[in-house]
């Protein structure tokens, strides 16, 4: 992630998009266009019809995002240890043996190794287990 990181700010050099030292929401306008330039990459994404194009838009997403986070100043390593810890949080929405007997209506399970289950909806959307717990990346940002 790091050196994906290294090459967006040369991008970002290179075009006088400037980041922010520390940090920070960045202004209205900035902010507006970062979403604007994700929502159509997204798109891309969603239109693909082959592989190169998916992959293509895959990595101009992931590209888009970089510059997200460095326009608000933050570091590559800060990224890369916020990912660990939405990945720690992710993994937490797994259910014991125990919880499993609190299936939400609708729903419905399947063994995910170790005694723990994955609950889905319908639609296939990962719900969250009573033992879930949030990412914390306040330490990450300060």
């Amino acid at each position: 992630m790091k050196k994906q990181m290294l090459m967006v700010r040369e991008f970002n050099a290179m075009f006088g998009i400037k980041e922010a030292p520390h940090p920070t929401l960045p202004a209205p306008e900035i902010h507006n266009l970062r979403w604007r330039l994700i929502d159509e990459e997204a798109q891309e994404l969603r239109e693909s019809v082959n592989l190169v194009q998916y992959l293509d838009a895959v990595c101009d997403l992931l590209y888009v995002v970089h510059g997200a986070a460095l326009v608000a100043g933050f570091s590559a390593q800060q990224v890369e240890d916020a990912f660990a810890e939405v990945h720690r949080s992710n993994m937490s929405k797994l259910w014991s043996a125990d919880e499993i007997g609190c299936i939400p209506g609708g729903c419905f399970s399947s063994h995910a190794g170790d005694g723990r289950y994955i609950v889905r909806r319908n639609d296939g959307k990962v719900i969250k287990s009573p033992s879930y717990s949030p990412a914390n990346l306040q330490p990450i940002i300060r």
